[in-house]
């Protein structure tokens, strides 16, 4: 099993860290597939989002 974590950009806690409690498992015979996946849903849940703006 294999770990991504996303990343807090100063937004959740004062300094930059993973998200610990956003972890995406993934199995380590994942193919090329899923773990694109996993790293667009880690991108999605990291904080700092440009176009997301107010």
């Amino acid at each position: 099993m294999k770990n991504i974590i996303p990343v807090d950009n100063c937004n959740l806690f004062p300094y930059e860290s993973g998200i610990e409690s956003e972890t995406i498992n993934i199995d380590i015979n994942a193919d090329y597939k899923s773990i694109g996946n996993a790293i667009l849903i880690a991108f999605k849940l990291a904080t700092y989002h440009p176009e997301n703006k107010l």
